[in-house]
């Protein structure tokens, strides 16, 4: 197994739910999980890739005798499985105003962008001829 840092971690020994069992240590050996949403497996190259680093699978939950917590190691890798859902979930209004329904937000602050742009180039372009002709004296 491949991390995203390009290190070896270990070896795949096998699965257990939606984790595949990574074997790492050479006298201490150790097992840790990893979710398969990480892993890409290449067969034809007999790899497995993850997009996770090194540190994140050695620090995750070790498998104890094939028990598995599979909500430590949701929590662990951040997957949302590992957390209780807000009391606030489904509350709210959604109004068509608000920039994260929709792009009626964006199209306004695209216009504030060309305008602030406009207006800083009609008033930067006294001074740097002021600077320039500073610079060409001699002395300064």
């Amino acid at each position: 197994m491949i991390t995203s840092d390009g290190k070896k971690v270990g070896h795949v020994v096998g699965e257990l739910g939606d984790n595949l069992i990574v074997e790492s240590g050479h006298v201490r050996k150790r097992k840790h999980l990893v979710p398969r949403v990480f892993a890409r497996i290449k067969p034809d190259e007999e790899l497995v890739c993850v997009t996770v680093t090194k540190d994140v699978i050695e620090d995750s939950p070790s498998v104890n005798g094939g028990q598995l917590d599979e909500q430590a190691v949701m929590q662990h890798y951040g997957l949302a499985g590992g957390f209780a859902e807000p009391d606030t979930e489904g509350y709210g209004e959604t109004v068509r105003e608000d920039p994260a329904f929709g792009d009626k937000g964006t199209a306004d602050a695209e216009q504030d962008r060309v305008d602030t742009r406009k207006a800083t180039s009609q008033t930067d372009s006294a001074p740097e001829e002021e600077v320039a002709t500073s610079r060409t004296r001699p002395g300064v």
